[in-house]
């Protein structure tokens, strides 16, 4: 079988991409050349710098390249290893080589540059077999780069001396394949996989390896190994890993201080190691980190900002290998020792990365840049930026085979304090940056709304509700007049008010002026000896039995109690007829002749009903005119610079989505605000904001004219809801949606049968995902913002009846026949009492008929 691999692979065999603050190399197989860039590296130098070096020669098959992370200016050249393509994989041939090609002109890249002076350096391996795996790994200063496989081990130097060792006579388990290497000063570590026993499940198992290294040799200082059987993929059995496989890569990286990231994406975990520098004899595992039951998490590692943070490269595959999500790049600080959270993620929503393909195979530090290389061979090179800046990634301004990112301020309500890859990061809660100061947030005023992520302090009033609907009142305990007419006339309140208009406190009133003309009429008979006494209480009696209206003027008592009853009647009837005006509820105001102002003559009934059924034949028209209504749906984006040349509308059609035009739109006080007039009541639209900008809450409403059709009215519709969540800003994918509701109210008629009907839509709110946390924001990747807002009707109606407690010809029934029974019962009480009195005359007369009166002093005496 011959070696022939795919040339445009650039995930096969090894790390096609080196770099350092020097120079940046990649090889490019199926174009047989080395793409060489040279630092400085920024948009303005690096088209001048690049040169396009062909292979030694065509039949050249570079497996992987190197270069040392501290070379300097002077050392102009980096390492590689390969293999000639088109040989038998069993015959030991002449087809290993490592090389070394070096940029011999003037380093000084200012003054001339020329791509012609490059010298190539390969030397072979006599005698090899071919190579599955077969890394290389350059030492810090750039003097010496190490090839391994299985088989042997090289060491060339940059005086091109090759030293050749056996394998096995080095790796502590014959079977060990090396996959990934880096080295530090006083160290290297190496992880590969070695064949486990034939009975277990899992036919490989990872091994690391701390090596010590010098010019002439290597050797192992201690090694690690993995325990497969406690992880998430416990179910991989490594079947096949002798052959080639981009599914079993590996990776290395080590900091200055001694601290080493190695990824096992077939694991889907990134182990932390760390080495004494003075004295590396172990390997002491601090901790890990997984993705969860996948692969793909660790396919590339590297230290960012001198070893103060860690890039992790993490391709999410399914067990069997197929591609679940685009690829993502997670940055930590101090490695995840701290927390296992990262401070961001790339691409962003301001670092997109939308040059390169989803699937992103390695990542190389320079340190202080991150070159990133796509499946389908690009690289892009994120440089650090000031701040008040972000490093975008929307390419240069000119047209590169090696894409480097530019400077960009801040966007708003963001900052940046530090020189970095880092994006900008939102301002906390409580502060805000309009976009004129990149690097700090400023405190919000107190009082108002100033969200996550906010570019100003927004009035608190711009979020504010407009409600239209208020709850159906329910109807009062009692509904018979008969009972809330007693209740009034006999009530007595502890309030002022409520004891000013009862009725029985009047009448007990005037009881009390009754009692006292009552003393008097006593005292005219027996006090008082005046002659006129006589004639005053006489005139007095024919007064009072004149306006008796119970004993139908035969007591003159009955007169006093009449006055009292005259006093009830009229306050029964100035109550009935102020009560029964009390109708309808909206179009009357407190009732302030009674002790409780809210007293109404009317109730109520409330029911939900099925659009499924057929609707009254009254109902008809008010059913037409809601179904007729044009609708407008307002939406304000608050706490925003979004602009209105920003945002387009579009709504689903059946399958596919529509352009709709927006019919106002306005940016004011941070506040975008945008109208749309609906096709349809039951519709789904798409808001879609084209920027990276942050927004704070949202308000959405409806608004459609009101209309009126003899006794149907339909009301003016204008709600807003608002929506903002503390600490919090809106995310960039947000659905909300509206269910709309038929409110019908009758109103029955207080003279006649013919009801009146109005109507309105009321709406009920269910936000989806609406709104994020800082946390949430770093895996924000796209440039612009969505909302989507569902409108749909619930399958029901709301009916609402009201009805008066007493109509007129009931009112005055009722006030009739309580006239007759309280006038029935006091006619009662005062022959009641009328016949005790004249049983007492009658008895006193009888006494007096048997005693002897002087004849010579007659007297008459009146009862």
């Amino acid at each position: 079988v011959k070696f022939d691999p795919k040339i445009d692979d650039y995930n096969a065999y090894g790390l096609k991409l080196a770099a350092n603050e020097v120079l940046l190399v990649e090889a490019q197989n199926d174009y047989q050349v080395f793409l060489v860039q040279f630092a400085p590296y920024n948009t303005s130098e690096t088209s001048r710098s690049l040169c396009y070096i062909a292979f030694n020669d065509s039949s050249n098959y570079i497996y992987n390249v190197g270069i040392g992370k501290k070379q300097t200016a002077n050392q102009q050249y980096f390492f590689f290893v390969g293999e000639t393509i088109g040989l038998n994989q069993d015959d030991e041939l002449n087809r290993t080589f490592i090389g070394m090609l070096n940029y011999t002109g003037n380093p000084d890249l200012t003054a001339s540059f020329s791509c012609d002076h490059f010298d190539y350096d390969i030397k072979f391996v006599v005698t090899a077999f071919h190579e599955e795996y077969y890394v290389v790994g350059v030492e810090p200063q750039g003097t010496t780069a190490y090839g391994f496989t299985n088989q042997m081990i090289l060491i060339y130097d940059i005086h091109r001396n090759l030293i050749t060792l056996e394998g096995k006579l080095v790796w502590p388990n014959d079977t060990f394949v090396p996959h990934a290497v880096d080295f530090h000063q006083n160290f290297a570590v190496i992880a590969g996989l070695i064949e486990t026993d034939r009975n277990l499940r899992a036919k490989f198992r990872p091994m690391i390896i701390l090596l010590h290294y010098n010019s002439t040799g290597v050797s192992v200082i201690s090694n690690w190994s993995y325990t497969i059987d406690s992880i998430l993929q416990e179910g991989q059995t490594f079947n096949g890993a002798k052959y080639y496989s981009p599914k079993y890569d590996m990776s290395v990286a080590i900091n200055d201080d001694g601290q080493v990231l190695v990824g096992i994406q077939s694991l889907d975990t990134v182990l932390l190691f760390s080495v004494n520098v003075s004295n590396p004899t172990m390997l002491t595992l601090i901790t890990l980190a997984d993705n969860g039951r996948y692969i793909g998490y660790g396919k590339a590692v590297a230290w960012m900002e001198n070893g103060n943070s860690s890039a992790i490269l993490a391709n999410t595959y399914s067990m069997s290998y197929q591609l679940v999500s685009p690829s993502k790049i997670y940055l930590y600080n101090n490695g995840f020792i701290n927390s296992f959270d990262p401070t961001f993620i790339l691409p962003n929503s301001q670092q997109t990365l939308s040059d390169m393909a989803s699937t992103l195979i390695t990542i190389v530090s320079t340190p202080s840049a991150l070159a990133i290389l796509d499946i389908n061979g690009n690289v892009f090179v994120i440089l650090p930026s000031r701040p008040g800046y972000y490093s975008s990634t929307a390419g240069g301004y000119e047209d590169t085979e090696i894409e480097f990112s530019s400077e960009m301020p801040c966007i708003a309500g963001t900052y940046k304090d530090v020189t970095s890859i880092h994006p900008c990061s939102l301002c906390p809660k409580g502060f805000k940056n309009p976009g004129n100061s990149g690097n700090i947030c400023t405190p919000c005023n107190l009082g108002t709304f100033c969200s996550l992520g906010a570019s100003n302090d927004v009035d608190l009033t711009v979020l504010q509700n407009v409600v239209q609907i208020r709850p159906f009142p329910k109807s009062p305990e009692n509904t018979i007049f008969d009972d809330i007419l007693l209740r009034y006339i006999f009530g007595i309140g502890q309030s002022g008010h409520c004891t000013a208009v009862s009725p029985i406190f009047w009448a007990l009133i005037i009881g009390v002026l009754a009692v006292i003309v009552m003393v008097g009429m006593v005292a005219l008979k027996y006090c008082i000896k005046h002659p006129k006494a006589k004639y005053t209480r006489q005139m007095l009696r024919t007064i009072f039995k004149q306006m008796d209206l119970i004993g139908k003027g035969e007591l003159w008592i009955g007169g006093l109690v009449s006055f009292s009853l005259m006093a009830l009647l009229c306050f029964a009837y100035a109550f009935s007829s102020a009560y029964y005006n009390q109708y309808p509820i909206e179009k009357v105001g407190p009732s302030y002749f009674a002790c409780d102002t809210a007293i109404r003559n009317a109730k109520f009934a409330s029911n939900i009903r099925s659009l499924a059924i057929s609707s009254l034949d009254e109902e008809h028209e008010m059913f037409n005119m809601l179904d007729e209504q044009e609708f407008t749906l307002n939406v304000d984006f608050v706490n925003t610079v979004f602009s209105c040349d920003k945002v387009t509308v579009q709504y689903l059609l059946s399958t596919f989505w529509k352009p709709l035009a927006l019919s106002y739109c306005s940016h004011s006080n941070f506040t975008l605000s945008v109208s749309v007039v609906l096709p349809d009541k039951m519709i789904t639209l798409q808001f879609t904001l084209s920027d990276v900008q942050n927004i704070g809450g949202l308000r959405i409403g409806l608004s459609g004219p009101a209309s009126k059709q003899e006794q149907y009215t339909l009301d003016e519709l204008n709600f807003y809801q608002s929506f903002k969540k503390d600490g919090r800003m809106l995310s960039q994918n947000s659905k909300v949606n509206m269910q709309l509701t038929r409110i019908i109210n009758e109103t029955a008629a207080l003279i006649g049968d013919e009801s009146e009907f109005n109507s309105i839509w009321v709406a009920s709110f269910a936000p989806n995902n609406l709104f994020s946390t800082q946390k949430d924001y770093i895996y924000f990747t796209s440039d612009e913002t969505t909302l989507t807002v569902t409108i749909s009707e619930t399958p029901y109606y709301v009916k609402n009846e009201q009805q008066p407690i007493a109509k007129q010809t009931e009112v005055i029934f009722h006030n009739l026949l309580w006239i007759a029974k309280n006038t029935c019962v006091s006619s009662i009480f005062m022959k009641t009492e009328s016949g005790k009195e004249a049983k007492q005359n009658k008895k006193y007369k009888t006494e007096m008929s048997t005693r002897q009166f002087p004849i010579s002093h007659p007297e008459t005496y009146y009862f």
